[in-house]
């Protein structure tokens, strides 16, 4: 994965915001968990293994460490399985992998309750090769997690709980649905599939996923909004 940063956004936004965590956890003196919410193709997780890469580089900061909410899908076994209606038409939830209604809540507030009581702990992850979960796919140690996932900033009731009981710290990343767009449909392409089958994907699930994020966004401590590679905290 390649990306850049403009040096004014890491010195403005990006170590400010690490320097806030670092004193946060140090105050609490004990394992902190910060809740990243945005929606997909924002960029969302290519900044949060950068802001895991600067806790690193700098002796200063505690360091963090990335985990991801693409663990806590349904199996596929499940999603192939069971159904829901949309747009009038019953359709398996394996149609719609990556909405909401698709990951196991239940599953994530267990990990998320043992991550605040339990110093080293597995955590799952996403396999694209086998398309289902990987239970226990690495460890967490560090004393600040960065929880990122598409609807965890949500005010939807489960989501808000999550967030109410777990999270120590928010921020949510917007971007332009036009820009969201064009590289979600991009993605696709890139993955092998025609133009017009990534443009129909794109309005029966990306599209849906990417307003069901920007219209019910919840509160949180920093709103960012990524223009051209540059960074701005917003609202």
């Amino acid at each position: 994965m390649k990306a850049s940063f403009e040096e004014e956004s890491i010195e403005n936004i990006f170590i400010p915001l690490l320097s806030k965590w670092t004193a946060l956890q140090k105050d609490l003196n004990r394992r902190i968990i910060i809740f990243f919410g945005a929606p997909p193709g924002a960029g969302k997780s290519t900044l949060s293994l950068f802001l895991e890469q600067l806790s690193k580089e700098n002796e200063n900061l505690t360091d963090v460490q990335v985990i991801g909410m693409d663990g806590f899908h349904h199996y596929a076994s499940y999603l192939k399985t069971h159904t829901e209606v949309r747009d009038g038409k019953t359709i398996l939830l394996d149609e719609v992998k990556g909405a909401p209604e698709t990951f196991d809540l239940i599953r994530m507030e267990e990990k998320l309750q043992e991550a605040k009581t339990k110093k080293e702990l597995v955590w799952p992850a996403y396999s694209r090769t086998k398309h289902d979960v990987i239970e226990n796919a690495y460890t967490v140690n560090s004393d600040i997690l960065l929880f990122e996932g598409n609807y965890l900033l949500m005010n939807q009731k489960e989501w808000k709980a999550l967030r109410d009981t777990y999270s120590d710290c928010s921020m949510f990343l917007y971007a332009d649905p036009e820009t969201l767009k064009t590289r979600l449909i991009s993605r696709k392409i890139g993955s092998g599939h025609t133009k017009e089958d990534a443009e129909a994907f794109y309005s029966f699930s990306d599209g849906v996923n990417v307003q069901t994020v920007l219209k019910d966004v919840g509160e949180a401590d920093l709103y960012l909004k990524e223009e051209n590679g540059r960074y701005i905290a917003v609202g």
